[in-house]
């Protein structure tokens, strides 16, 4: 895994897609800490990205709380 700072990443962005098109996974650092890797989508573990974009689409999603609800949730909370 080849390791670059995120200035460099900038500088050199076309060239580290190409090397991860390639199938090499870079990694980028913010001073000197990791704050990102690249890889190919089809290298991501587990699931492809289609299967993660279709997961996403079919989390339940919570019905809307009415606004007098979440009054008596504050005012039992100051209790």
């Amino acid at each position: 895994m080849y390791t670059v700072g995120v200035d460099e990443a900038k500088i050199h962005f076309y060239g580290l897609l190409k090397r991860v098109a390639q199938g090499e996974w870079i990694t980028i650092t913010q001073n000197g800490q990791p704050v990102a890797v690249l890889q190919a989508p089809d290298l991501v573990p587990g699931k492809n990205v289609a299967e993660v974009i279709q997961a996403l689409k079919d989390f339940p999603v919570s019905p809307p709380v009415e606004q007098e609800v979440v009054r008596e949730m504050i005012e039992a909370g100051r209790d």
